[in-house]
């Protein structure tokens, strides 16, 4: 799984447009093209390099496209983060990625419950944020290879390291290899 606003390079596109080959800071995989939006290279730099966001520290979180939280938009999941406009009484005011009808890239302002699971910046890397965060995901079904929007072991590692801001690879020698410690 390619997390929620996660950029990616499009490497290839299939021959009748429907699926994009593309490569993420975790993995290469065929997605469907819908799933991607367009832009150019600074305006997704200026969006990810955000230096005000939330991540998301459980298994999803909505975002509502209303401050009363009537109009759902969007989920993001563990380990992506949004760009944070304003924490308000009324909840997080976010800036949330989508793709428009032409494919490109563009933002939206959207809103997060103020009780949501969420951490403005990354999380302190604890012991104790690291139990509460893999807690968050007991009970959830298994994914292979993170399908169906759920997490695998390896899966897990990586989404509850994002929450921290460390970044490792997709499988587990990736993982066992992003760092000298043991």
């Amino acid at each position: 799984m390619i997390d929620y606003a996660s950029p990616v390079a499009v490497l290839h596109i299939s021959k009748d447009h429907d699926w994009y080959y593309v490569r993420s800071q975790t993995m290469f995989a065929w997605v469907p093209a819908e799933n991607v939006a367009l832009g150019l290279r600074n305006e997704i730099d200026d969006y990810v390099n955000a230096d005000d966001f939330i991540v998301c520290t459980e298994h999803k979180v909505p975002i509502y496209g209303d401050r009363d939280f009537d109009q759902f938009a969007a989920f993001f999941y563990m380990g992506a983060k949004v760009r944070l406009i304003g924490n308000e009484n009324a909840g997080y005011r976010v800036s949330f990625p989508y793709r428009r009808q032409d494919g490109m890239f563009a933002t939206a302002t959207g809103w997060v419950k103020p009780d949501a699971r969420v951490h403005e910046g990354y999380q302190s890397f604890t012991q104790r944020n690291i139990i509460d965060t893999v807690f968050t995901l007991l009970y959830r079904p298994y994914g292979w290879a993170d399908s169906y929007n759920e997490r695998d072991c390896c899966g897990m590692i990586r989404t509850v390291l994002r929450t921290f801001g460390i970044y490792t690879g997709r499988w587990t020698t990736h993982q066992l290899h992003a760092s000298d410690h043991i």
